[in-house]
């Protein structure tokens, strides 16, 4: 009875630990709040590329404002308990964000509001009706939940608040934490260094998603370089040990352990240096992970593999 329902609320959760490249929130005033500093970044160059090499940073104009549009498709496998279970066909979930910068500052640093101005999927006829409810439930949720951020010129995120409606549930504050935990992850910093076509970089960060722990390392290549934009090749790992998580949407008495969890991308995208968000970007992402479920001392193991395929493109606000 339970199956479908939590099988869906597992894979929001695990979904949201892939990694992901778009900024979304608005900044409404008194209601739940979720605050997240910056952890460490360790950004290491590995090859400075090519003659001519430049330093690469933001440089927005305090007033910009941008609309991101995200769309993400996924499809998935699993097994319960040994059993292979018939994978729902999962539809495509789409976002809008409006973001505008608000101030930089004399060293660069740029503040911006970010709002998700609206929130769907795309079913179709193979998607179970019971599937499609519930994950537009949830998109929906997401709308109006927004707030601010702070990014450096190299692109690395400070500090992020995100905002919700005063009595949020549980599960729109669960989606605010995975979107703190999404503007901080989807930073990809640029090098303090000079650098060329042809140049590679390390980032080593830990990052959280939605109380699930991991450990992920970005390596980031220049293939393309003009005076106001740059095109990078991008690939990530993240890996989980295990760790009991927090999944929106389960019966009550139910607790989730994620025994173990690996994930693998690789992606595109181009960068404007006088925008805060990528102009575009396409990435494909293979989730693989084991998953003990606790039903009311009924113990079951869950493996689950997930491929998702994001692209978002963002335009200058008319």
């Amino acid at each position: 009875m339970f199956r479908r329902p939590l099988v869906v609320s597992l894979v929001a959760v695990l979904a949201a630990a892939a990694p992901t490249s778009c900024l979304l929130a608005q900044n409404p005033s008194g209601g739940a709040a979720a605050t997240v500093s910056s952890d460490e970044i360790k950004v290491e160059l590995i090859e400075a590329g090519q003659q001519p090499r430049r330093e690469l940073r933001l440089a927005p104009k305090a007033g910009l404002k941008q609309v991101v549009e995200t769309k993400i498709n996924m499809t998935m496998s699993q097994s319960m308990s040994g059993m292979e279970m018939p994978a729902p066909d999962m539809p495509a979930m789409t976002t809008t964000a409006e973001l505008e910068v608000k101030e930089v500052a004399p060293n660069g640093d740029i503040t911006l509001s970010q709002k998700i101005t609206a929130a769907d999927i795309v079913e179709t006829d193979d998607t179970d009706p019971m599937v499609a409810d519930m994950m537009r439930q949830q998109m929906k949720g997401m709308i109006g939940i927004g707030g601010t951020s702070t990014l450096t010129s190299r692109g690395i995120t400070k500090e992020t608040k995100v905002e919700g409606p005063e009595g949020a549930d549980p599960a729109t504050l669960a989606q605010m934490r995975g979107m703190v935990d999404t503007l901080r992850q989807a930073a990809t910093p640029f090098p303090v260094e000079a650098v060329g076509i042809g140049a590679k970089w390390k980032v080593v960060t830990q990052v959280e998603q939605n109380g699930l722990k991991l450990d992920q390392t970005t390596t980031i290549e220049l293939v393309g370089l003009k005076d106001d934009s740059a095109e990078l090749k991008v690939t990530i790992e993240q890996s989980a040990k295990d760790q009991k998580i927090e999944a929106p949407g389960l019966p009550p008495g139910a607790s989730v352990t994620v025994k173990s969890m690996k994930s693998k991308g690789d992606g595109r995208m181009i960068v404007r240096f006088d925008r805060v968000s990528p102009e575009e970007s396409e990435s494909n992402t293979t989730n693989s992970s084991d998953i003990s479920i606790d039903m009311e001392g009924m113990a079951m193991e869950m493996a689950q593999n997930m491929t998702l395929k994001m692209a978002i493109k963002s335009k200058v606000a008319e």
